[in-house]
C-alpha cells in the first residue's frame, strides 16, 4: 500500500470546514493508501498539552500533531506568528521523513511554499490541494496592503504551483484565477467538494427535531451557516432585512468567525434581534435537521474574492434538497451552480435592494422554491455525491504516485 502524507493545520477532531473535509477525505481513503496526516491545533476545541509533537490514530490514520501558537485569528500579526510557527515545525518533521507524495493544503497558506521547498531540498513529489487563493483571498479582503509583500508571496505561490504533480481547484472561477497566474490550465484539475446523500437527504419539517427545539413554527426561515469570516459580505444582508417589507420570516446565523461579533452588534442596532437568531455550530449529527429547517439557504462572498475562495456549504445545502441564494458574483462557483442547474437565486452583494428583492420573492414562492429544492437533490446526486468526487480523488492520486 504506497504511502500518502497529507498536510492541512485543520484535521479531526477540529470542527472548521477544511479540518472536516479532510477528516472526511481520509477516512475514505485510508483503504486505499497508508495515510499520515501532519495538522496542528484547533481554535474552537480545547487542546491537550504535549511538547513538540504527539502521534495519534483515528479509524487506521496516522496523525502527526504539530504544537504551535494559537493566537486570536482576528489579530492578523498573531494570525502570521500561527502560521509560521506551525509551518516550521512541519518542515523539520516532513524533511526527515521525506514522503513518497505529499498533499498539502491553504491553511496555514504557507504550505504551498514550504511543499515547493521540499521539492528542492529533497524533491518530494507534491499535490498543491488549494481551498483558498493566496495571496488573492488576503488582497481582496485589505489584510495584506504592501505591494512587496504581495507581489513575494504572489512569486513564491507561483514557484509552488509551476512545482507541483497537479493542482486542485474547488471550482471552475478559482481554476480560472490560478491560469491567469501562468499556471498551465491542463496541470489544475477542478475536484469540488461532496454532500453524501445517504446522510444528507430531505425531510419533512414534522420530524425536524431543530425547529422544535428553536419553537419555529410556520416562519419562513432563513439559515446562514458556517464561517461568519471576511470573505461574506454579510453586512449587506442585514442592511436588506432591514427593508424587507415581509412579516412572517426569521433568519438563523450558525457558526462562528472573526466578524460575529460585528454581525451580531449591527443586528442590535438595525433593531432587528426580535427577527435573527444567532447560534453556535451545530454538532455533526444534527447537521441533517438544521440544513433540512431552512426554506432558503444564504451563500454569501464579497465580490473581490471570487475565485480566491470557494463556499462548499452549497452541496449539503442541496443534498437536502433545498434552494439557495447566492450572494456574490455571477461567474462565481455557487452562482454558476444555482442558474446551471437551476437550484437557487443570484443576488448582486453590493445591491442592498437587489438582496432585498430577492428574499421578498423567495417568501412569496414557496412553491417556486420547492421546485427550485427539487432540482437541488438531483443534482446532488448526479454531480456532487461523495461516491463521485471521492473517486476523483483516488484516481489523481494513483496518477500521480506514478507520475
Amino acid at each position: 500500500m504506497k504511502k500518502v502524507f497529507f498536510i492541512n493545520r485543520s484535521f479531526y477532531p477540529d470542527i472548521e470546514a477544511t479540518g472536516q473535509f479532510y477528516t472526511e477525505l481520509c477516512e475514505e481513503l485510508k483503504d486505499k493508501f497508508d495515510i499520515t496526516f501532519i495538522c496542528g491545533l484547533s481554535y474552537y476545541i480545547k487542546n491537550e498539552r504535549f511538547r513538540f509533537f504527539k502521534r495519534e490514530k483515528f479509524k487506521n490514520i496516522k496523525i502527526i500533531r504539530v504544537k504551535h501558537t494559537i493566537f486570536w485569528k482576528g489579530n492578523i500579526f498573531g494570525r502570521v506568528i500561527n502560521w509560521i510557527t506551525f509551518c516550521f515545525n512541519s518542515f523539520l518533521i516532513l524533511y526527515k521523513i521525506k514522503p513518497e507524495i505529499l498533499i498539502c493544503g491553504t491553511d496555514p497558506p504557507l504550505l504551498g511554499i514550504i511543499s515547493y521547498i521540499l521539492k528542492k531540498l529533497k524533491n518530494i513529489k507534491y499535490i498543491y490541494s488549494c481551498n483558498d487563493l493566496y495571496p488573492d483571498i488576503a488582497v481582496s479582503l485589505n489584510t495584506l496592503k504592501n505591494k512587496f509583500l504581495i507581489k513575494f508571496f504572489d512569486y513564491l505561490n507561483k514557484k509552488a504551483f509551476k512545482n507541483s504533480l497537479k493542482i486542485v481547484s474547488l471550482g471552475e472561477d478559482m481554476k480560472e484565477l490560478i491560469v491567469k497566474k501562468g499556471i498551465n490550465k491542463n496541470k489544475v484539475v477542478v475536484i469540488t467538494n461532496w454532500v453524501d446523500t445517504k446522510k444528507i437527504y430531505p425531510l419533512n419539517k414534522e420530524e425536524n427535531i431543530f425547529l422544535k427545539k428553536h419553537n419555529l413554527n410556520d416562519e419562513f426561515i432563513l439559515i446562514y451557516s458556517g464561517n461568519i469570516g471576511l470573505p461574506h459580505n454579510l453586512e449587506n444582508l442585514i442592511y436588506a432585512f432591514e427593508k424587507v417589507n415581509k412579516k412572517n420570516w426569521k433568519m438563523i446565523f450558525i457558526g462562528d468567525g472573526v466578524k460575529k461579533d460585528e454581525i451580531l452588534k449591527l443586528t442590535f442596532q438595525k433593531n432587528l434581534s426580535d427577527k435573527i437568531l444567532f447560534l453556535p455550530y451545530q454538532p455533526k449529527e444534527f447537521l441533517i435537521h438544521s440544513l433540512n429547517a431552512a426554506d432558503l439557504h444564504v451563500v454569501s462572498l464579497k465580490k473581490e474574492a471570487k475565485g480566491a475562495c470557494v463556499p462548499s456549504k452549497i452541496y449539503a445545502i442541496i443534498g437536502c434538497g433545498k434552494p439557495f441564494l447566492s450572494i456574490s458574483d455571477e461567474d462565481s462557483n455557487s452562482s454558476i451552480i444555482a442558474k446551471k442547474y437551476n437550484c437557487g437565486i443570484v443576488a448582486d452583494p453590493e445591491s442592498v435592494e437587489d438582496i432585498k428583492d430577492k428574499i421578498e420573492w423567495a417568501i412569496e414562492n414557496k412553491e417556486k422554491l420547492k421546485e427550485l429544492g427539487e432540482n437541488a437533490r438531483k443534482v446532488a446526486i448526479s454531480e456532487f455525491d461523495k461516491e463521485i468526487v471521492i473517486r476523483k480523488w483516488e484516481n489523481l492520486i494513483k496518477s500521480s504516485i506514478y507520475d
